[in-house]
């Protein structure tokens, strides 16, 4: 079963970063964004992700690889 976690979230972390630093390795995690969070970008030219779905502003995605 896959879980969601929403970097947007303040119980998440306060830096996105970290937290998908620390759950790139669990399996079957997808991860969600605001389009318009800086990190979103930042994400994007540190890893290879694969968008899994758009919801509005929101983006789920998989890590393939990188960090």
């Amino acid at each position: 079963m896959e879980r969601v976690v929403d970097l947007d979230s303040s119980t998440c972390s306060s830096e996105p970063l970290e937290a998908l630093g620390f759950l790139l390795r669990k399996k079957g995690v997808v991860f969600s964004i605001s389009l318009d969070n800086p990190y979103y970008q930042e994400i994007k030219r540190k890893y290879e992700i694969e968008i899994v779905k758009k919801e509005g502003d929101k983006v789920y995605f998989l890590i393939l690889s990188g960090g």
